[in-house]
């Protein structure tokens, strides 16, 4: 999970951005977690500004069970992996190791960093280039000793020699999504609206997903208009945020007068160090 350093780069320069939009002027920030004594039930942060308060809760969206957690191991694969294979390979081509998901979470496969690396620099050169007819030919698996999952090694037209990462999406990923997103508004809504009241503020909801290519900005949209009709205490403005390094998409969802989340649309973009 991303730290609270991050956490609050993250708040921070979304709230600059709305005060931006909303034409008011920031007046303090305060962060709960940080007071002593610590209150009940902290929120994430508070923002009082000329004209109104508003009450941040920030959360992170996991695609699917302990994606986050596997995220940093594919980051240590990788980095374990890429410089090697690349500069050992005397071959040309785009080498595509794929793997379930699920895989990388179990801290074995960091063991098997050599094992896997003898296998593809032993595997890569006979594989063929991938073309519509060289299928199964550019391609090789292998089920990995006393971890029992399979993994695949893709060959295709490259001009020069480059190594990467994959794994394949669960079958389940719109329940995943689904679920996801349904256990954090039930986790966050109910501390969020005892602290609106609190403070007589505005609540904002801001929901942080790292993954572009599974959890989009809409797909994350329509699981909550699923979700929000069981929940009593909905939050008066919901941000969806897509992070890749220090970079964020904010997208704002449009809320009718009836609390019906109808869409999402593109609300800025965010830069941080």
């Amino acid at each position: 999970m991303p730290n609270r350093e991050h956490e609050e780069k993250i708040i921070a320069a979304l709230l600059n951005e709305l005060s931006k939009r909303g034409n008011f002027t920031l007046k303090d920030i305060e962060y709960p977690e940080k007071l002593k004594p610590l209150p009940a039930n902290p929120i994430d942060a508070i923002y009082y500004t000329d004209k109104n308060t508003y009450v941040i809760e920030h959360t992170t969206l996991e695609t699917y069970n302990k994606q986050i957690t596997e995220d940093n191991k594919v980051i240590k694969l990788i980095e374990g992996l890429k410089n090697t294979v690349e500069s050992k390979l005397n071959i040309k081509g785009k080498f595509v190791l794929v793997l379930p998901p699920g895989a990388f979470y179990d801290i074995k496969i960091i063991k098997k960093i050599n094992e896997l690396e003898n296998w593809i620099l032993q595997t890569a050169p006979t594989l063929k280039e991938g073309k519509p007819k060289t299928a199964p030919n550019h391609y090789k698996c292998k089920i990995i000793e006393n971890i029992d999952f399979k993994i695949c090694l893709y060959r295709w037209p490259c001009l020069t020699t480059e190594f990467y990462v994959e794994r394949y999406a669960p079958n389940d990923i719109k329940k995943c999504i689904d679920d996801m997103v349904e256990n954090r508004l039930h986790a966050k809504m109910k501390k969020l609206n005892e602290w609106k009241i609190s403070k007589n503020a505005i609540s904002i909801l801001v929901l942080e997903s790292f993954d572009f290519a599974l959890a989009d900005n809409q797909s994350i949209c329509n699981s909550i208009k699923k979700s929000i009709i069981n929940i009593v205490d909905k939050p008066d403005i919901v941000f969806i945020l897509q992070t890749y390094k220090n970079s964020t998409n904010i997208y704002l969802l449009k809320i009718e007068e009836n609390f019906q989340y109808r869409e999402s649309n593109f609300y800025g973009f965010l830069e941080y160090e």
